[in-house]
């Protein structure tokens, strides 16, 4: 089972449990050894799954050693452009999607001597616009004009012939 599945495991046997203490409030069951015991068993569930969190957290953000090989160009996403490139990356959920990095930016103004107000860019860490990516790879080259033309060419073939 992934860190991924425990984290979700551990978290419905939360949500159980506190279930459990609440019904058990409701139904005036809570004496001192009820109350309790579902509160360590609450608390032992809240350690668990925040520990299966930070395991899968740590795996996603730090691939096992054997993964960061690259086969067919693929590459740790520590190596990748962070300055808007256009790229694929190979994500945490096994799926391929087109990413690029961003950086959050906000304007701050400062009153100055004279009354007026000056602005300032102010950037901040940015990340990735896609989930959880472990590897990338550069965008292919785009077809050439003639294979472009071509293939409208068909496309426009079979849409008026037909």
């Amino acid at each position: 089972m992934s860190p991924h599945d425990r984290a979700i495991a551990a978290r419905e046997a939360l949500a159980e449990n506190v279930s459990a203490f609440i019904t058990a409030i409701a139904d005036g069951l809570t004496n001192g050894e009820v109350t309790h015991a579902i509160m360590v068993n609450v608390d032992e569930y809240v350690s668990e799954v925040r520990a299966e969190l930070i395991e899968a957290k740590k795996q996603a953000s730090h691939p096992p050693a054997q993964a960061t090989t690259t086969d067919a160009g693929w590459r740790p996403i520590a190596t990748a452009p962070k300055d808007g490139t256009k790229i694929l990356v190979w994500t945490y959920h096994d799926a391929i999607e087109m990413s690029e990095w961003y950086t959050l930016s906000h304007d701050e103004y400062t009153l100055r001597a004279d009354g007026l107000y000056e602005k300032r860019v102010v950037e901040s860490e940015g990340g990735w616009n896609s989930n959880t990516p472990l590897f990338w790879t550069p965008l292919p080259a785009p077809p050439a004009l003639a294979s472009v033309a071509a293939a409208l060419t068909e496309q426009n073939g079979e849409k008026g012939g037909g």
